[in-house]
């Protein structure tokens, strides 16, 4: 019986022993899963944040490439991660929680999702990323502020006065002339680094803004600054914009001008001089582009919005009205003189973009834009009798590209044209494949501009039925007819060389069919699109 009992205990306890065993067993197991189920929360939320910086990164590529990405409709950017089990999205669709907000065109700080400040020239990121069951948000301040200067030059800048410079808020005030009072910085820049870098030594000059130079600074006694004089500072990067990038070549839609010397020049479209130009008038602009394959000079004033490409020196004899609609940008690999035709510079205007990879030099004339010389050797800008006037328009020069029209074969009545309707090239433009494409269908049912006003072809077959047609044609039908085929062709093969254009540099004006040069792009990435701030939100 003892014995019995014995083993009845001996067996209770093996059971114990087997049940504490067991359940040993069972918590070294689950603290394992415990472990490794931390291991793993921890390793996804690093890989999630790897994510959020990776999407973060992407997103101001973007932006570079497309600073109004996201002031339109605009689909979410989404980045996957590397094994396709997380992804990150940036979204600009208000509605949507942990929204981004694009303000950098902006007049005046926005409000960005909950409630974050965004000042103008900046864009607030928010950035969520889920990933394994963890999900993380951030958000990021980007900045990408116009470039700042009136005055801008890789070497000296001099004046023996008088001289202002300054800017103004909105180039809507233009139109009324320059205020005085409506005034506010303006900047000058030297990178040069010689003790006299910037030498302002005559009368009746005033600066609204800084002075900044890389070397010394020198003015007269009666030299009015506004802003800070900062000698010896840290070099600012300047625009390097590529010359040889603009030439239109000579293909179709390219007007070559055989002539050297003209009395006055209308341009509209591209028009190329493979040598040097003279323009003993005006030079109109009327969104046009210029490219002279040598030296310029205009003895008269430039009118219109549009752009000068000249590979030689430049000379500007004249001045325009102080208008709105005048805008251009003149960008020479030579030296570029301003000179006033007399009166002074309340008489004498040139609005717009002035770059330079030579010296500078105007006199007698107000420059409302901004001007830049950017040399390797370092541009000397010599400025006297000048007022110089930052204009932010000029800044983000724009105009329509410059593209159909020209060389079409025209018809008149009456010695009244008939020319076709050209569409706005970014009708062109396919979203979906982010390409141009030709749209046989915009160019097939062609409309007319006659004394003003659209018409179809059967409208002015009905018109013109009791007239004698076109010399060289048997009636009006055939005269369209060969209108069209020409119109048609040159349409098309200028779209050609704009598809390729955009296939290679993805220029986001030239999807909208615009042409830009904004001073901005035309800096390194590091001095463009900048990330001021960051944070994580959980």
């Amino acid at each position: 019986m003892k014995r019995q009992c014995e083993r009845g205990l001996s067996l209770v306890n093996v059971l114990l022993l087997i049940t504490v065993l067991t359940a040993l067993i069972f918590a070294v197991i689950g603290a394992s899963f415990a472990i490794v189920n931390v291991g793993t929360r921890l390793d996804n939320e690093e890989a999630c944040r790897n994510l959020l910086d990776k999407a973060l990164s992407t997103a101001v590529d973007q932006l570079r490439r497309d600073p109004r990405w996201g002031l339109a409709s605009a689909s979410p950017l989404v980045v996957a991660s590397a094994d396709g089990n997380g992804k990150a999205v940036v979204t600009f669709d208000g509605r949507a929680e942990g929204h981004s907000v694009n303000n950098l065109e902006g007049e005046k700080a926005q409000l960005g999702w909950n409630g974050a400040p965004v000042p103008i020239q900046s864009v607030h990121l928010v950035v969520t990323a889920e990933l394994g069951g963890v999900k993380k948000r951030m958000d990021a301040l980007i900045s990408n502020p116009r470039f700042p200067f009136v005055i801008a030059s890789s070497g000296a800048v001099r004046s023996n006065g008088p001289l202002l410079v300054a800017c103004v808020s909105s180039s809507d005030s233009l139109d009324d002339g320059l205020d005085s009072g409506a005034l506010r910085p303006g900047h000058v820049l030297s990178n040069g680094r010689d003790p006299d870098a910037v030498a302002l030594l005559g009368s009746d000059i005033r600066v609204t803004g800084d002075v900044r130079s890389c070397g010394g600074v020198q003015l007269a006694p009666a030299v009015s600054v506004g802003g800070l004089v900062r000698e010896h500072a840290e070099a600012r990067a300047l625009p390097r914009i590529p010359l040889e990038e603009q030439d239109p070549g000579t293909g179709d839609g390219v007007t070559v001008l055989e002539q050297q010397i003209y009395s006055g020049l209308p341009v509209t479209g591209q028009c190329r001089r493979d040598g040097s130009l003279i323009v003993n008038g005006d030079l109109a602009l009327d969104d046009g582009l210029l490219f002279v394959n040598g030296d310029l000079e205009v003895h008269g004033v430039t009118t219109g919005r549009g752009m000068v490409v000249c590979m030689g020196r430049v000379l500007l004899k004249g001045g325009a009205a102080l208008a709105g609609a005048n805008l251009c940008a003149l960008l020479a690999r030579g030296d570029v003189v301003v000179h006033g035709d007399g009166g002074g510079q309340e008489r004498n205007f040139f609005r717009g973009l002035v770059y330079t990879e030579g010296d500078f030099r105007a006199r007698d004339v107000t420059l409302v834009g901004a001007f830049v010389g950017n040399s390797s050797s370092g541009s000397k800008m010599q400025l006297d009798n000048v007022s110089a006037v930052y204009d932010g328009a000029a800044v983000d020069f724009e105009m329509r590209y410059p593209w159909g029209g020209l060389g079409l074969a025209g018809l008149t009545v009456d010695g009244i044209p008939i020319s076709p309707v050209i569409p706005h090239l970014s009708e062109f433009y396919d979203g979906s494949t982010d390409s141009y494409v030709l749209k046989p269908e915009l160019l097939a049912d062609v409309q007319y501009s006659y004394r003003g006003k659209a018409y179809s072809r059967s409208e002015l077959l009905r018109q013109f039925k009791q007239k004698d047609p076109p010399l060289g044609y048997s009636d009006w039908g055939a005269a369209f007819d060969a209108t069209e085929t020409d119109f048609q062709q040159k349409m098309t093969d200028q779209l050609k060389d704009i598809a390729e254009r955009y296939a290679s540099t993805r220029d986001a004006a030239l999807r909208d069919g615009k042409v830009s040069l904004d001073l901005s792009k035309f800096l390194s990435d590091k001095d463009r699109v900048r990330i001021v701030a960051r944070r994580d939100l959980n």
